[in-house]
């Protein structure tokens, strides 16, 4: 298991998400849950993760790239 992190922002700041998985698609997985949790007033449909970003941009949320921590 590894850490991945996953810098956002939106209109209350900017932070860096992070979770514990098994690979980079597991990690995909758990931060869609993670914001679709956060952001549950809004529409954003369970999808692949290229929509579910394109979905954040349409509520001004903005996600950066995936990181395993290991790359630092």
């Amino acid at each position: 298991m590894n850490k991945y992190l996953l810098p956002v922002t939106d209109d209350t700041g900017v932070w860096i998400e992070h979770t514990i998985a098994k690979d980079s698609r597991d990690a995909e997985d758990k931060f869609m849950q993670n914001l679709m949790e956060r952001y549950s007033d809004c529409d954003l449909p369970d999808s692949s993760w290229n929509d579910f970003l394109d979905n954040l941009e349409n509520i001004n949320v903005y996600v950066g790239g995936i990181y395993d921590i290991e790359e630092f």
